[in-house]
């Protein structure tokens, strides 16, 4: 289990997307409807972030750079 894995559940809230990639909710919104990103939306409107989709995005990005 990394580090990731111990601070945050297997899905998270847009502040913790947030915290874990350094994108603000616009970036992670256009990631989304890219399709780039994997998220649902609860009942009640919200979005809803696959943590390991994050982790994948962090370490493509950082082979990138």
């Amino acid at each position: 289990m990394n580090v990731m894995e111990e601070k945050y559940p297997p899905i998270v809230t847009l502040t913790e997307a947030r915290e874990i990639t350094g994108l603000n909710h616009i970036e992670l919104k256009y990631l989304r409807e890219e399709g780039v990103l994997n998220a649902y939306k609860t009942r009640g409107g919200q979005c809803r972030y696959y943590r390991d989709e994050l982790y994948k995005l962090i370490k493509k990005g950082n082979n990138n750079g």
